[in-house]
């Protein structure tokens, strides 16, 4: 039921959505704890994008000022940033831990 969501039409009665408003409606930390196994879920059955595009989609739509798109805690935020933690902290840690580690023995 949870990995269709991307697919249900309107968007906005799958199952994502759903819980997103949930968490939308508590502390930030809320959207946190669902984001990140919501992350890991759709990563690992490959459906990530299409459920991110489907969150931006829903998100651009509902926005008044362009200004403020994509600025909020919302579940889609806090699921790009669980996302930039899983892809670029390997990376980080690739690409900088001999600097780090040369800057820390001299």
């Amino acid at each position: 039921l949870i990995l269709n969501s991307a697919e249900t039409k309107p968007f906005t009665s799958s199952a994502v959505f759903i819980l997103g408003e949930i968490a939308n409606h508590r502390e930030s930390a809320a959207r946190e704890n669902a984001a990140q196994p919501l992350v890991k879920l759709f990563l690992h059955h490959g459906k990530l994008v299409p459920l991110i595009h489907a969150l931006a989609d829903w998100e651009m739509s509902c926005t008044v000022d362009p200004n403020t798109l994509f600025r909020g805690n919302s579940l889609l935020t806090k699921m790009v940033d669980e996302l930039m933690k899983i892809a670029g902290m390997p990376y980080l840690h690739d690409t900088l831990k001999s600097f780090v580690d040369q800057v820390i023995s001299d």
